[in-house]
């Protein structure tokens, strides 16, 4: 299974550990992970799998 979550920021809040955690343990189970940030690069960046694709798009305005 292929999967991408997509989340505004990796700030350190609840949504965005849980994305990342899920990110990680999809990848652990054999499944092709990837994480999409669109705004905001924070703390969590440093938590993602180096196996899981990882992508900032760094977004500006609406």
């Amino acid at each position: 299974m292929k999967v991408l979550q997509i989340i505004d920021s990796l700030d350190a809040g609840g949504a965005e550990r849980m994305a990342v955690n899920i990110a990680n343990e999809l990848q652990a189970a054999g499944h092709e992970s990837h994480l999409c940030v669109t705004r905001k690069e924070g703390l969590l960046k440093t938590a993602i799998s180096k196996e899981v694709g990882y992508i900032f798009i760094e977004k500006k305005g609406n």
